[in-house]
């Protein structure tokens, strides 16, 4: 936040809060882990009302960071992350019988709330939320020309911040693509295949 970046998004022009980092996927990536880390703590170590005063701030920072950075990945994500805790603390109660039960209950959930979503308009709802489209038009192409990037060093990538260098062949290629002039603070838009990319299976794992 001190940093007060924002940055054009050449595919869809809008402007989002990048902070320090080299996108607005990467701040909404670490926002929602706060998000997540937080509810975490709040559910299985809070020790009284003097945890809060540690937790909230952190908390209502992170959603304010996840807020601006119009990161459409991350909101996505952290609902299912979410759920998975809240399963997890209804979990310790039950015996071992009912855990069975609640996992395979909760997974059926999980599946039927994401082909209700993608059949009734929820999908587009939420995409339209951050100014995009269904068809995702770009990123798609992106994401295959990262997955074939990542092909290249599976295990461990190509380094952190290794990948969008200038003078490197494949980003100045995609940069004249999408005519990114300055040739820099370009990305996958997908936290997901941008770490697989620079950080390979292991630093997705």
């Amino acid at each position: 936040l001190r940093v007060g970046g924002y940055a054009l998004d050449t595919i869809d022009g809008t402007t989002n809060f990048v902070g320090a980092f080299g996108s607005k996927n990467q701040v909404g990536f670490f926002a929602s882990l706060g998000l997540y880390f937080c509810f975490v703590f709040a559910i299985f170590y809070r020790r009284g009302w003097q945890s809060l005063v540690w937790t909230a701030p952190i908390g209502l920072l992170s959603l304010y960071m996840l807020a601006i950075a119009h990161s459409a990945t991350s909101v996505a994500s952290l609902p299912a992350a979410v759920g998975v805790v809240l399963l997890l603390a209804v979990s310790k109660v039950l015996s071992r019988r009912y855990r069975r039960v609640l996992f395979t209950v909760g997974a059926c959930a999980l599946v039927g709330a994401v082909m209700a979503a993608l059949n009734l308009g929820l999908l587009d709802f939420v995409l339209g939320i951050f100014g995009k489209d269904s068809t995702l038009t770009g990123r798609t192409y992106l994401w295959e020309q990262g997955w074939e990037a990542a092909q290249q060093f599976p295990i461990l990538g190509y380094g952190y911040a290794a990948y969008w260098v200038q003078g490197f062949a494949e980003a100045e290629r995609l940069w004249a693509e999408f005519y990114i002039t300055t040739r820099t603070g370009f990305h996958f838009h997908n936290t997901y295949i941008e770490t697989l990319v620079e950080l390979g299976f292991v630093g997705v794992t």
